[in-house]
Protein backbone atom coordinates (compact mmCIF):
# COMPACT_ATOMS: atom_id res chain seq x y z
CA UNK A 1 0.00 0.00 0.00
CA UNK A 2 1.25 3.15 -0.99
CA UNK A 3 2.12 5.57 2.20
CA UNK A 4 -0.48 8.22 1.24
CA UNK A 5 -3.18 5.43 1.01
CA UNK A 6 -2.32 4.21 4.87
CA UNK A 7 -4.17 6.78 6.63
CA UNK A 8 -7.40 6.75 5.04
CA UNK A 9 -7.45 3.19 4.71
CA UNK A 10 -6.83 2.82 8.26
CA UNK A 11 -9.51 5.52 9.08
CA UNK A 12 -12.61 3.54 6.94
CA UNK A 13 -11.53 -0.18 8.54
CA UNK A 14 -11.40 1.57 12.13
CA UNK A 15 -15.05 3.21 11.66
CA UNK A 16 -16.11 0.01 9.97
CA UNK A 17 -14.75 -2.27 12.44
CA UNK A 18 -17.08 -0.02 15.54
CA UNK A 19 -20.08 0.46 13.37
CA UNK A 20 -20.16 -3.73 12.52
CA UNK A 21 -19.70 -6.92 13.81
CA UNK A 22 -18.58 -10.51 12.48
CA UNK A 23 -18.55 -12.72 15.56
CA UNK A 24 -19.75 -12.51 19.20
CA UNK A 25 -16.40 -13.86 21.48
CA UNK A 26 -16.97 -17.93 22.75
CA UNK A 27 -17.78 -20.41 20.76
CA UNK A 28 -18.97 -20.72 17.10
CA UNK A 29 -23.04 -21.02 17.69
CA UNK A 30 -24.52 -23.77 16.33
CA UNK A 31 -25.88 -23.73 12.78
CA UNK A 32 -30.02 -24.14 14.40
CA UNK A 33 -29.13 -21.53 17.25
CA UNK A 34 -31.02 -18.45 18.04
CA UNK A 35 -29.62 -15.84 15.46
CA UNK A 36 -29.23 -13.01 18.23
CA UNK A 37 -28.04 -9.58 18.37
CA UNK A 38 -26.45 -9.89 21.24
CA UNK A 39 -24.31 -13.38 19.93
CA UNK A 40 -24.37 -12.91 16.64
CA UNK A 41 -22.35 -15.19 14.59
CA UNK A 42 -21.11 -13.49 11.08
CA UNK A 43 -18.73 -16.71 10.43
CA UNK A 44 -21.29 -19.27 11.16
CA UNK A 45 -23.94 -17.41 8.99
CA UNK A 46 -21.13 -17.13 6.31
CA UNK A 47 -21.18 -20.92 6.65
CA UNK A 48 -24.59 -21.42 6.30
CA UNK A 49 -25.26 -18.68 3.20
CA UNK A 50 -22.45 -21.05 1.32
CA UNK A 51 -24.27 -24.49 2.20
CA UNK A 52 -27.56 -23.07 1.57
CA UNK A 53 -26.24 -21.50 -1.95
CA UNK A 54 -24.57 -25.05 -3.51
CA UNK A 55 -28.01 -26.86 -1.97
CA UNK A 56 -30.13 -24.69 -4.35
CA UNK A 57 -27.78 -25.34 -7.05
CA UNK A 58 -27.88 -29.05 -6.49
CA UNK A 59 -31.95 -28.61 -7.05
CA UNK A 60 -31.31 -27.22 -10.69
CA UNK A 61 -28.77 -30.10 -11.65
CA UNK A 62 -25.40 -27.59 -10.71
CA UNK A 63 -22.18 -28.97 -9.07
CA UNK A 64 -21.38 -27.36 -6.17
CA UNK A 65 -19.01 -24.40 -5.83
CA UNK A 66 -15.84 -25.13 -4.11
CA UNK A 67 -14.85 -22.72 -0.68
CA UNK A 68 -11.93 -20.63 -0.84
CA UNK A 69 -10.99 -19.03 2.25
CA UNK A 70 -9.35 -15.71 0.39
CA UNK A 71 -12.76 -15.11 -1.29
CA UNK A 72 -14.24 -15.19 1.87
CA UNK A 73 -11.77 -12.19 2.83
CA UNK A 74 -12.85 -10.21 -0.04
CA UNK A 75 -16.43 -11.00 0.08
CA UNK A 76 -15.87 -9.41 3.76
CA UNK A 77 -13.72 -6.32 2.81
CA UNK A 78 -17.22 -5.59 0.99
CA UNK A 79 -19.40 -6.27 4.08
CA UNK A 80 -17.78 -4.25 6.42
CA UNK A 81 -18.36 -1.68 3.91
CA UNK A 82 -21.78 -1.90 3.40
CA UNK A 83 -22.31 -2.26 7.18
CA UNK A 84 -20.30 0.89 7.75
CA UNK A 85 -22.53 3.42 5.06
CA UNK A 86 -26.01 1.06 5.90
CA UNK A 87 -26.54 0.66 2.25
CA UNK A 88 -26.54 -2.15 -0.69
CA UNK A 89 -23.74 -1.51 -3.21
CA UNK A 90 -20.49 -3.35 -5.50
CA UNK A 91 -18.43 0.24 -5.04
CA UNK A 92 -15.80 0.61 -2.22
CA UNK A 93 -13.71 3.60 -1.02
CA UNK A 94 -10.89 2.19 -0.03
CA UNK A 95 -7.64 2.19 -1.84
CA UNK A 96 -7.00 -1.52 -3.31
CA UNK A 97 -10.82 -2.26 -2.89
CA UNK A 98 -12.58 -0.35 -5.02
CA UNK A 99 -14.34 -3.10 -7.13
CA UNK A 100 -14.94 -6.42 -7.05
CA UNK A 101 -12.32 -7.58 -8.98
CA UNK A 102 -9.78 -5.17 -6.84
CA UNK A 103 -11.09 -7.45 -3.91
CA UNK A 104 -10.24 -10.76 -5.31
CA UNK A 105 -7.15 -9.65 -6.72
CA UNK A 106 -6.15 -7.85 -3.58
CA UNK A 107 -6.24 -11.25 -1.49
CA UNK A 108 -3.87 -13.03 -4.34
CA UNK A 109 -6.66 -14.70 -6.74
CA UNK A 110 -6.45 -14.60 -10.34
CA UNK A 111 -9.56 -15.92 -11.64
CA UNK A 112 -10.99 -15.81 -15.03
CA UNK A 113 -14.12 -14.45 -14.37
CA UNK A 114 -15.56 -12.56 -11.01
CA UNK A 115 -19.14 -11.83 -10.04
CA UNK A 116 -20.71 -10.48 -6.70
CA UNK A 117 -24.15 -10.53 -4.84
CA UNK A 118 -24.86 -8.34 -1.89
CA UNK A 119 -27.59 -7.99 0.62
CA UNK A 120 -28.96 -6.24 3.64
CA UNK A 121 -32.27 -7.44 5.42
CA UNK A 122 -33.40 -6.59 9.12
CA UNK A 123 -31.51 -8.90 11.60
CA UNK A 124 -34.82 -10.14 13.68
CA UNK A 125 -38.15 -9.92 13.27
CA UNK A 126 -40.73 -6.75 13.23
CA UNK A 127 -41.21 -5.51 16.80
CA UNK A 128 -43.71 -7.64 18.06
CA UNK A 129 -44.22 -10.73 15.91
CA UNK A 130 -44.81 -13.61 17.56
CA UNK A 131 -42.43 -15.44 15.52
CA UNK A 132 -39.44 -17.15 17.30
CA UNK A 133 -35.84 -15.90 16.41
CA UNK A 134 -33.83 -17.03 12.91
CA UNK A 135 -31.71 -19.92 12.95
CA UNK A 136 -28.34 -19.37 11.39
CA UNK A 137 -29.93 -21.76 9.10
CA UNK A 138 -32.89 -20.15 8.27
CA UNK A 139 -31.73 -16.95 8.17
CA UNK A 140 -28.80 -17.95 5.04
CA UNK A 141 -31.89 -19.86 3.65
CA UNK A 142 -33.85 -16.03 3.84
CA UNK A 143 -30.78 -14.24 2.20
CA UNK A 144 -30.67 -16.82 -0.86
CA UNK A 145 -34.49 -16.83 -1.03
CA UNK A 146 -34.32 -13.07 -1.64
CA UNK A 147 -31.50 -13.22 -3.92
CA UNK A 148 -33.15 -15.86 -6.00
CA UNK A 149 -36.00 -13.79 -6.26
CA UNK A 150 -33.31 -10.79 -7.98
CA UNK A 151 -32.74 -12.29 -11.49
CA UNK A 152 -29.25 -10.52 -11.51
CA UNK A 153 -27.79 -12.29 -8.23
CA UNK A 154 -30.42 -15.85 -8.96
CA UNK A 155 -27.91 -15.43 -12.64
CA UNK A 156 -24.46 -15.34 -10.35
CA UNK A 157 -26.17 -18.20 -7.71
CA UNK A 158 -27.02 -20.06 -11.05
CA UNK A 159 -24.39 -19.64 -12.99
CA UNK A 160 -22.50 -23.00 -14.81
CA UNK A 161 -19.54 -20.46 -15.21
CA UNK A 162 -18.33 -20.26 -11.67
CA UNK A 163 -16.38 -22.82 -9.76
CA UNK A 164 -15.24 -21.12 -6.79
CA UNK A 165 -17.19 -18.96 -3.86
CA UNK A 166 -16.38 -16.76 -0.49
CA UNK A 167 -19.01 -15.83 1.69
CA UNK A 168 -19.46 -13.32 4.68
CA UNK A 169 -21.54 -11.80 6.87
CA UNK A 170 -21.61 -8.79 9.31
CA UNK A 171 -24.41 -7.19 11.72
CA UNK A 172 -24.77 -3.35 11.53
CA UNK A 173 -27.19 -0.86 12.76
CA UNK A 174 -30.24 0.46 10.77
CA UNK A 175 -31.11 3.86 10.45
CA UNK A 176 -33.51 4.02 13.39
CA UNK A 177 -32.58 3.38 17.02
CA UNK A 178 -32.47 0.04 17.90
CA UNK A 179 -32.78 -1.63 14.32
CA UNK A 180 -30.21 -3.99 13.72
CA UNK A 181 -29.46 -5.54 10.16
CA UNK A 182 -27.10 -8.09 8.38
CA UNK A 183 -24.97 -7.21 5.37
CA UNK A 184 -23.66 -10.25 3.54
CA UNK A 185 -21.59 -10.90 0.24
CA UNK A 186 -20.86 -12.93 -2.00
CA UNK A 187 -17.87 -13.39 -4.05
CA UNK A 188 -18.05 -15.72 -7.25
CA UNK A 189 -15.19 -16.77 -9.47
CA UNK A 190 -14.60 -19.29 -12.36
CA UNK A 191 -10.79 -20.61 -11.86
CA UNK A 192 -8.28 -20.04 -14.52
CA UNK A 193 -6.93 -23.09 -16.15
CA UNK A 194 -3.41 -23.22 -15.48
CA UNK A 195 -0.92 -22.10 -17.61
CA UNK A 196 -3.50 -19.40 -19.25
CA UNK A 197 -3.47 -15.64 -18.69
CA UNK A 198 -6.11 -12.68 -19.65
CA UNK A 199 -8.25 -10.07 -18.01
CA UNK A 200 -10.95 -11.21 -15.69
CA UNK A 201 -14.56 -10.70 -16.87
CA UNK A 202 -17.96 -11.02 -15.65
CA UNK A 203 -19.26 -13.91 -15.25
CA UNK A 204 -21.98 -14.87 -18.39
Amino acid sequence: MKPGHALPALAVLLLGLGACTAASPGPAAAPDAPMTVESFDGPRLAREIFRETNRVRAQYGLPPLDPEAALDAAADEQTVHIALIGAVEHSNPVPGQHTAQDRVLRVGADPEAIAENAIMEPAVHPRGSTEPPYTYVGYAAFLVDAWMKSPGHRANILSPGVTEMGCAARLGRGPLRGDFRVYADQVFIRAREPGTVGPQRSVP
